[in-house]
């Protein structure tokens, strides 16, 4: 009931502002103090002068991108580019950015919104892929670092604005196109990318825009993957000098993969705009982006951890208590997998804004957003198992691994694994808002009052599916893989080229329809025993290997959040000050069906040893859980504009924030991994409070000109409830898992500095006076104790770089225009509490990005670039420790070299 009076109220309102009648109009209409001045943004000297304008004007703490022109963003992804600003780092998918870091806090933690509006995602969370947005659309993008009670709610990090073009932005009929060939140098790939855009207005008062972008890219990113080190005890028949060895490290395994992707972006907007009168502006308009990624990998798995101590020998133990080579009894793993990522978001919306008087505006937003994702089934993931002898030892880089069997060879193959899995999403948000402006006259120091309303609807659905009832059939190697025509050699070329030491670089490769066929096939079925294979014949007569739903991961989540706030501003001769708070109402309700393990079936090798389990689940329970809070979240801008400095400006703010916690993890899923050594649950919460801060900010920052700034910041946060992912052992059946979930605890603070710097160097001799500098540098100190939640008590906060910085450096003189731009993060956090329990941490890493380009006359432009042209590469590491390393990857460098025309 409450519901239906908060969006009646607003929708009463939006369409009660909307004109009636010229007439009333007209009665309304007073003079204008002037015509806003449009500038025109061309080249990369007029995205620096209006990305100053913007930060130099905000009564908030902002930084921001512009483009350089229509259909001209700085980089080819807006997450590539937002990394550039000061104290942003980014997350990379597929070796492109997908998600954002502001000030140490991660992608749950930030608001994406585009046009002012928050926009769905196919994530199983409420994190924004900025990947799906094509960056040819873009008009700019501010990252709102301080607070205040005007915003959507919901970002203890940053909140972030990506802004489309109008055609009043425009404000003439323009059409542009471009179109590129890439390539890509680890997959050796030729690809392209286009896009065009055209904007007219009619008779001065009615606009109409639409664009169009399209990008298809091939990615092959190469990786070492590994589950850490485990402790050990070896007997003294297990050593090399024969004596016995307690408790030391020891490799738990290691992956060796390639990984594929066809990743294929369609994007586009249709903007309609109309201003019956000097005092309205009506804008319909929206957004759609259709990104599908095919993706596959191959990989060779060296599982040491299985069956613990048992078949090792010639243990030699380094200085460091960790085994520094050894030869294991075993077996080798090569596992193919597939998750697509099919996905479609889109978003309409209507703004009006009337000018009602000259001291009185309303701005009124209605905006529907949806976003799905389709996976459902299919998602793969095949194991195929052979036995040998294994060596390793320590290297430089990665342990070396060494087989005594040929891992081409199609006659040592058996059967394991075959899982057919994958989820559905689907999230829709629907909110509004109400938003009124009041310039007071003859007050004091008060100079305006803007209070308003804002309501949300968000409906997240996760329709999950789990392997199928033959999934472990053919588990233990059942089955001997008798046909070779099943495999293929897989020898990928330049596989790892910058690690040292040899490695496995060749191993085989199969399709999955061939060997699910096989499987089925009378050659695989007659090597059972006849109880097995009359058990095999009915479960695959019952569905056999293929997806099965998942109840207990199935679940869906509403959330309903209410929001009103009132904000005084004041002002000086040469200060300003906004002093606001804002209430906020939220009601969630998460349902769905919860299994739980009945009963756990060991699976037992000839020599003793558990190989894997099978488990009996309860038949799945409805479950709903209901829980709502509020808060008044109060906020405070002070701007200051020294008299005797001219441009020099000191800011100070404070604001009570909050983060939601990410809708995936208010879910009521539980899923189980019952194999050996890896048991775990995996499990959401929907019990999670609010993330909540103290904020504190001073800047000081210096415009010399409207090119050349100088700024420096402090920021403090107090967070209190943080979340994180922990694992914590829960006794299931006699057997100890590790239940993995997230949970609140703890307190936390976050304490940064930044340095920014910018400059045309207008005054140097030709042609030297194209030159031009941008630099910046955060520095960010945080404590988290995580003793609590299962993990370590002094660490930092996950996702979180010490020092982060950028270097640009450019030319732009006449039609020349050339960039080189350096993004670097150190190392940081991953994950507090692995399931082996030490904590994860991801290596430091630096990435050089170029573009050149050259203008034929005013319409036509030539442009060359290039992605990480250093081809540098990201590690990972176990435990703080670098030698333990877990994780490398090798995403390779992309080039672009393309056409562009204006008219």
């Amino acid at each position: 009931m409450k519901k239906n009076i908060y969006i009646n109220t607003l929708l009463a309102g939006t369409f009660s502002l909307l004109p009636v009648s010229e007439a009333i109009s007209q009665e309304l209409s007073v003079d204008k103090k002037g015509d806003v001045e449009v500038i025109q943004v061309t080249g990369i000297r007029r995205s620096i002068i209006t990305a100053n304008e913007t930060k130099r004007s905000s009564g908030n703490i902002v930084d921001g991108i512009s483009a350089e022109d229509l259909g001209v963003f700085p980089d080819a992804n807006v997450a590539e580019s937002l990394q550039r600003i000061t104290g942003v780092s980014i997350d990379r998918s597929g070796g492109e950015g997908r998600f954002i870091t502001v000030r140490g806090l991660g992608p749950e933690f930030n608001t994406v919104l585009a046009n002012g509006r928050i926009l769905a995602t196919e994530n199983a969370g409420r994190e924004f892929s900025l990947d799906v947005l094509p960056a040819d659309l873009i008009n700019g993008a501010t990252v709102y670092k301080s607070y205040s009670s005007n915003l959507t709610e919901g970002a203890i990090g940053g909140t972030v604005d990506i802004t489309t073009w109008r055609p009043f932005d425009i404000n003439e009929t323009k059409m542009n196109a471009s179109i590129a060939g890439t390539y890509d140098t680890n997959s050796e790939s030729y690809d392209m990318k286009g896009a065009a855009l055209f904007s007219t207005l009619f008779n001065d008062d009615m606009g109409f825009l639409a664009s169009l972008s399209y990008n298809q890219r091939t990615v092959r990113i190469d990786s070492v993957f590994s589950d850490g080190y485990v402790p050990y005890s070896f007997d003294e028949t297990q050593t090399v000098n024969g004596e016995p060895a307690n408790d030391v490290l020891t490799l738990a395994s290691q992956r060796y993969q390639v990984f594929d992707q066809d990743r294929e972006r369609i994007g586009g907007t249709l903007v309609y705009q109309w201003k019956p009168n000097d005092d309205q502006v009506l804008t319909i308009d929206g957004l759609f982006s259709i990104f599908n990624v095919e993706d596959s990998s191959t990989e060779v798995a060296f599982p040491f951890s299985v069956g613990r101590e048992n078949g090792f020998s010639n243990v030699v133990v380094n200085n460091s208590g960790m085994v520094q080579s050894a030869t294991k009894d075993g077996f080798v793993d090569v596992i193919r997998a597939s998750s697509p990522r099919d996905t479609t978001t889109y978003q309409v919306g209507l703004n009006h804004e009337w000018q009602i008087s000259n001291n009185f505006k309303v701005i009124t937003d209605i905006a529907y957003s949806e976003a799905k994702g389709d996976g459902y089934g299919k998602s793969r993931f095949y194991v195929t198992r052979a036995f040998s002898e294994m060596t390793y030892s320590l290297g430089s880089d990665f342990p070396l691994i060494n087989t005594k069997e040929d891992l081409t060879d199609p006659n040592i193959w058996s059967s394991h694994v075959v899982t057919n899995a994958g989820n559905d999403t689907q999230d829709n948000v629907l909110e509004a808002k109400l938003d009124f402006e009041y310039i007071v006259d003859e007050m004091g120091y008060l100079h305006n009052i803007d209070f308003g309303f804002y309501y949300s609807e968000r409906e997240k659905d996760r329709t999950a599916s789990r392997r199928g009832v033959c999934g472990r059939c053919f588990n233990n190697a059942k089955v001997s893989i008798t046909d070779p025509s099943v495999f293929k050699a897989f020898k990928p070329s330049d596989f790892l080229s910058e690690m040292s030491g040899g490695f496995a670089n060749s191993w085989i490769d199969y399709d999955f329809d061939a060997l699910t066929a096989y499987y089925q096939s009378e050659e695989a079925l007659g090597q059972l025993s006849a109880e097995d294979r009359a058990n095999v014949e009915t479960l695959l007569a019952s569905g056999g290997v293929d997806a099965q739903a998942s109840e207990g991961a199935t679940t869906n989540v509403q959330e309903d959040n209410f929001a009103a706030y009132v904000q005084l501003g004041f002002a000086g001769d040469n200060w300003d000050l906004n002093l606001g708070a804002r209430y906020i109402q939220t009601d969630l309700t998460s349902t769905g069906q919860y299994v739980y393990i009945e009963k756990l079936i060991n699976i037992v090798n000839p020599d003793g040893s558990i190989e894997n389990r099978d488990a009996v689940f309860s038949d799945p329970e409805v479950r709903a859980f209901e829980s709502d809070y509020d808060e008044i979240l109060p906020s405070a801008n002070f701007k200051w504009e020294f008299m005797d400095v001219e441009g020099l400006i000191f800011r100070a703010s404070y604001s009570d924030t909050i983060t939601r916690p990410t809708i995936s993890s208010l879910s009521t899923s539980v899923t189980y991994n019952i194999n050996v050594d890896a048991e775990r649950v995996n499990a959401q919460n929907p019990n999670l409070q609010p993330f909540k801060s103290q904020n504190y900010d001073v800047t000081l920052e210096w415009y010399m000109n409207d090119s050349t700034t100088i700024t420096l910041a402090g920021f403090q946060k107090n967070l209190s409830s943080f979340l994180t992912i922990t694992t914590e052992p829960v006794m299931i059946e006699g057997v100890q898992f590790g239940d993995t979930r997230p949970r609140n605890g703890g307190e936390g603070e976050i304490t940064g500095i930044e340095v920014a710097y910018q400059q045309l160097f207008d005054q140097l001799p030709e042609p030297f006076n194209g030159l031009g500098i941008q630099a910046n540098y955060t520095n960010i100190d945080s404590t988290a104790d995580y003793s609590e939640l299962g993990g370590v008590e002094d660490l930092t906060l996950e996702g979180l770089s010490e020092h982060n910085a950028n270097l640009i450096l450019f030319y732009e003189r006449d039609a020349i225009k050339v960039r080189f731009a350096y993004n670097y993060r150190s190392d940081y956090l991953s994950e507090a509490s692995t399931w082996l329990g030490g904590p994860k941490h991801v290596d430091d890493f630096g990435q050089l990005d170029f573009r050149a380009s050259y203008d034929f006359a005013d319409t036509m432009q030539v442009y060359f670039e290039g992605v990480n042209i250093t081809n540098e590469t990201l590690s990972q590491y176990y435990n703080q420790d670098k030698s333990q390393k877990v994780g490398y990857e090798d995403f390779g460098s992309r080039y672009a070299l393309g056409i562009r025309a204006q008219f």
